[in-house]
Parts: structure tokens; C-alpha cells; sequence
């Protein structure tokens, strides 16, 4: 195998994890975060996402915790 055969293959086939999209509930993350027992973190890996995505989106959409 050469370079630009190993470059070109899917990234799980490269030895990394392939990335998926996964859709962000973010009712279920309004809920947890209004309630205020778990920190920004602790939502965005339950939630699987960042936890700056969290702050952005409750800073945009008016949330309060």
C-alpha cells in the first residue's frame, strides 16, 4: 500500500475512530441545565457534545439556571 492509498481510506480503516453526527437534544439539555445540579461539563458528556455549544445555545435561547 502506498501513501495516497493509505491517505484515501476511511478514518476507522486508518486506525482512528470514525466521527459521527449525532443529533443534540437540547430540551433534555435546557431541563438539566435550568435545574443547575450538573455543571456545563458534566451536561456535554452526558450529552455528548461541548460544553461551550451548551453555554452559546443557553446564552442565545435566554435560559437561566
Amino acid at each position: 500500500m502506498n501513501l495516497e492509498e493509505a491517505v484515501h481510506r476511511p478514518a476507522a480503516q486508518r486506525g482512528r475512530a470514525a466521527r459521527q453526527w449525532i443529533p443534540i437534544d437540547w430540551i433534555a439539555v435546557e431541563r438539566d441545565y435550568r435545574a443547575g445540579v450538573l455543571s456545563l461539563r458534566e451536561m456535554a458528556h452526558k450529552h455528548r457534545c461541548s460544553h461551550s455549544s451548551i453555554a452559546n445555545f443557553a446564552e442565545r435561547h435566554g435560559w437561566m439556571r
